[in-house]
């Protein structure tokens, strides 16, 4: 996936579920902060310093084949009652009143209607136009975490699609895709926690240290799993 954001004047969407929750497998709110002012004053930025690096590589070189992978699962689900094309993505997508771009991993656009099966709650929805589509590659786990949601979230958010999904390539090589809904109280959620952010970094304002006694941010998705 290309990076269109610019870390000096806008948070990039795979950045902004560290900000909501206050901590991710890979960062942490002030880390994201940090970079932020880093950027500012023309301080590059270690990559291995805020993520794993190795994680980084692993998606980088598996991305553009689970996108064909998705794709082709996909076009099985509508049987020919629908064509699944894949657009090009060739910008970043912004939210210019919070600062927010979204560099999407692909766009599908569904000429037709296909009802996709969340593979967890067995739930269908049906999918028509276009989407987000965001690729997760781990060996931890099949389905996408609530850092995996929060970030398409943002990425519907700032393109005004309506669904999106999440292709998870997880353990034993097994390939889950999970579509959501844009969800209207996560937005809200999404604004407040990046609106302070700008302010912490504006006024030079830490984030509380979360080893000292600070607690991560919870969310409750459970309204965002696909229901028959």
């Amino acid at each position: 996936m290309a990076k269109f954001s610019d870390d000096r004047f806008e948070i990039g969407a795979s950045s902004v579920p560290a900000v909501v929750l206050g901590q991710t497998k890979f960062t942490t709110n002030e880390r994201v902060r940090q970079r932020t002012i880093h950027a500012r004053k023309g301080i590059p930025t270690i990559e291995s310093d805020f993520g794993s690096k190795e994680a980084l590589r692993r998606g980088n070189f598996l991305e553009p084949a689970v996108i064909e992978w998705a794709k082709s699962d996909l076009e099985i689900m509508a049987d020919g009652q629908a064509d699944i094309r894949l657009c090009k993505v060739d910008q970043g997508f912004r939210l210019d009143d919070y600062k927010i771009c979204a560099s999407l991993d692909a766009i599908l656009q569904i000429d037709g209607s296909i009802m996709v099966q969340d593979p967890r709650s067995r739930g269908h929805m049906e999918l028509t136009g276009f989407g987000a589509l965001e690729i997760k590659t781990t060996n931890e786990d099949n389905y996408p975490s609530h850092e995996h949601v929060i970030q398409l979230q943002t990425q519907l958010m700032c393109t005004d699609f309506k669904w999106g999904i999440i292709a998870v390539l997880g353990k034993g090589y097994k390939l889950t895709l999970t579509p959501y809904k844009a969800d209207e109280e996560l937005f809200s959620i999404i604004k407040d926690k990046v609106k302070e952010f700008w302010e912490k970094v504006e006024k030079d304002e830490p984030y509380p240290p979360l080893d000292n006694g600070e607690k991560p941010y919870t969310i409750n998705l459970d309204h965002l799993k696909t229901k028959n």
